[in-house]
């Protein structure tokens, strides 16, 4: 239970994190590249700890999983496009 509300924590700080980014971002159209990517693949970490437990887990650790794999991919190639 308490693994749970640390998870939970996490979730949420971190989804502060990409919507403070991305609000930053769209009033003045600067950003980090990659940041709000990355952060979006680092949230679906806790996220797929929390909700495998329930009754579609497998489903929920799928489509988590396939998420984060594509912001790691948008994280790379923002950087690439930086450099």
């Amino acid at each position: 239970m308490k693994k749970d509300k640390l998870l939970a924590v996490i979730v949420i700080l971190l989804g502060v994190i990409v919507m403070a980014a991305s609000i930053v971002y769209i009033v003045t159209d600067r950003m980090i590249p990659g940041l709000i990517p990355l952060c979006s693949a680092v949230l679906m970490v806790p996220m797929i700890l929390l909700w495998r437990k329930n009754e579609n887990g497998k489903l929920y650790a799928f489509l988590f999983m396939t998420a984060s794999i594509l912001n790691l991919i948008a994280a790379v190639l923002q950087i690439a496009n930086a450099l």
